[in-house]
């Protein structure tokens, strides 16, 4: 797996930040969902996984997690009725699955600055940092 993920500093004064083992999980769950667009087939239906959504079912989380279908059922009932997560299971019977959306996962992973930015700006920054171990000043403009 490739890529990061932003993790906002408000976390510090969320109730999960004091649980090691669910903040570790809620980590796993910003990292495991869609960062673009996918689709699933699910027996003979096409569904569209959206950006912060995943397709994977309870027993596949219980296998990332290394828990068990329960403690990830008991673990998606806090974050839904905390409006952190939204569920819903796709497809039928034997073909379906739990689809789960992470609440705001947009606004949180999705910044203004485009990719050429970042880029951009990271060499900006490095160019910097050159100029300072050559000895140069940097003046502020």
């Amino acid at each position: 797996m490739a890529g990061w993920i932003k993790i906002h500093r408000e976390i510090l004064d969320h109730w999960i930040w004091q649980d090691p083992v669910k903040l570790k999980w809620w980590i796993t769950l910003i990292m495991e969902v869609n960062y673009s667009e996918g689709k699933v087939l699910l027996g003979n239906t096409l569904f569209t996984i959206k950006v912060g959504q995943s397709a994977n079912s309870l027993r596949t989380w219980s296998f990332i997690l290394k828990v068990g279908i329960k403690a990830i059922t008991n673990f998606f009932d806090v974050l839904e009725k905390e409006g952190m997560i939204q569920r819903e299971t796709i497809g039928k019977g034997k073909q379906s699955t739990t689809l789960i959306t992470i609440v705001n996962f947009s606004q949180f992973q999705e910044g203004k600055e485009t990719l050429t930015q970042r880029k951009g700006n990271a060499r900006a920054t490095l160019g910097q940092h050159e100029e300072l171990r050559e000895g140069h000043t940097i003046k502020e403009g």
